[in-house]
């Protein structure tokens, strides 16, 4: 029998603008939703097995599409990690719209936004429009999960704004995201490559995003996983979100970064691959297609599992 599906929009979430390490010890289960019983803490938990990290060859997926690329997914029970070139793995790069779950956390968390649902106007003073902006760009309001799933840039401009430098900064810092640096300004430096980040790094952030060890409230974390979600069936949850940059002429960099819930397992995976056309040629619902591809390979996701529909409107 197939396992039903149910696909969300994933345009936002998969959509996004082009802009100018040892596995840790193993810990408890992440905690549940509220409506679960609490998880067990780390003395109450029985112990695992020591687990081995491992390099994973994923070559034949990126190879046909003329990409360089990293994958790195780690099982959060066991802190057992998967690489595919862990040396790009290391390398920060632009984090691009990826920025959008930090932003929308730390907004979330600082009374900048209340909820899913609040809605800001496009002002066209402070943000012009430009020569690439998707239909969706130009509607006069957004919410916070309409800007997050069609990856509205002005909106998340002026989420900084109003988070301030200050504020920003400080959570940066709480959060150990990347190198940290906003030295191109407030509403842009995730988008000029003043900050950057690796996919370890954005593997070590989403770990501690998805276990709620990030310092911030439930409410804000939990908003932030429901704008996320990508898909859901009777056997897994994806969740995740893209990021452009395509500043570099013909080296265009992509991401797609999130996580992926199976029973009372949960993962976190970043992907990021650099190419001459990845903008036009390897758009964010190309992406999400092939980290679930990467993923069924790694048999994380059931194999039979029904084929992602066509996100493209």
């Amino acid at each position: 029998m197939r396992p039903s599906l149910r696909a969300l929009p994933l345009l936002g979430l998969l959509a996004c603008a082009p802009t100018a390490p040892p596995a840790p010890p193993a810990e408890a289960p992440p905690a549940q939703p509220t409506s679960a019983p609490p998880a067990l803490s780390a003395a109450e938990a029985p112990a695992l097995p020591p687990v081995a990290d491992e390099e994973v060859d994923l070559s034949r997926f990126l190879a046909p599409l003329e990409l360089r690329g990293t994958f790195v997914v780690r099982h959060l029970r066991t802190g057992r990690t998967l690489r595919h070139n862990p040396e790009r793995a290391r390398t920060r790069f632009t984090p691009a719209s990826t920025f959008k779950i930090p932003n929308s956390l730390i907004a979330l968390e600082t009374g900048v936004v209340t909820g899913e649902d609040f809605a800001l106007p496009w002002k066209r003073e402070s943000d012009p429009p430009r020569d690439w902006w998707p239909k969706a760009f130009y509607k006069d309001q957004q919410t916070l999960r309409s800007a997050f799933r069609h990856s509205i840039v002005w909106y998340y401009r002026e989420l900084a704004r109003r988070i301030g430098p200050e504020r920003m900064k400080q959570h940066l810092a709480t959060f150990a995201y990347g190198n940290q640096d906003m030295s191109s300004g407030v509403d842009d430096f995730w988008l000029t490559g003043a900050l950057t980040i690796s996919a370890e790094e954005q593997i070590q952030f989403l770990q501690r995003l998805y276990e709620g060890k990030l310092g911030v409230s439930a409410h804000a974390t939990d908003t932030l996983k429901r704008i996320m979600l990508l898909e859901e069936t009777s056997s897994y949850r994806l969740s995740g979100k893209s990021g452009t940059d395509t500043s570099v002429p013909g080296n265009d960099l992509g991401w797609f970064v999130g996580f992926l819930e199976r029973g009372d397992d949960a993962y976190v995976y970043a992907f990021n691959a650099s190419g001459a056309r990845i903008w036009k040629e390897f758009p964010p619902p190309k992406r999400a297609v092939l980290v679930r591809d990467m993923l069924k390979s790694l048999s994380l996701i059931p194999a039979d599992a029904p084929v992602l529909p066509d996100p493209t409107p």
